[in-house]
């Protein structure tokens, strides 16, 4: 059996830690669920529940929603990006509440949202600047 050098161990990619895999699932969720719903938005405005949106609104709000999930994922723009989707789900979080729907999922989503920017940039809530 040959010996297996050091420097071919170096070489081998190193498996990602506990934090690299949340940050990229909880990442990868968020996108899914906007992607979807900006997708749904773009093509059948008709479907989607207005709260008192016309159709060429809605389409809007779907390109918007497209582009606050490219700013989540860009590195540079995360921060950002984050900001306009707990944004977005806050007003409607305001709106399911006004109209005594549930919102539970809404919240979880924020949720969801705060603890993936947090675990992408732990500098935000790191003491030392």
């Amino acid at each position: 059996m040959k010996n297996i050098s050091v420097a071919y161990l170096n070489k081998l990619p190193k498996r990602p830690s506990t934090r690299q895999v949340a940050t990229w699932l909880t990442s990868i969720m968020i996108a899914c669920f906007f992607i979807d719903n900006a997708v749904n938005k773009v093509i059948s405005p008709k479907e989607q529940l207005k709260g008192g949106l016309n159709d060429s609104e809605i389409i809007v709000v779907g390109i918007l929603l497209l582009l606050f999930v490219m700013l989540f994922l860009i590195r540079k723009t995360g921060v950002w990006g984050a900001f306009f989707l707990i944004f977005y789900m806050v007003v409607t979080l305001a709106q399911h509440i006004k109209h005594n729907k549930p919102f539970a999922v809404t919240a979880s989503i924020i949720v969801l949202i705060v603890v993936s920017v947090l675990l992408r940039y732990p500098k935000l809530i790191s003491r030392k600047r």
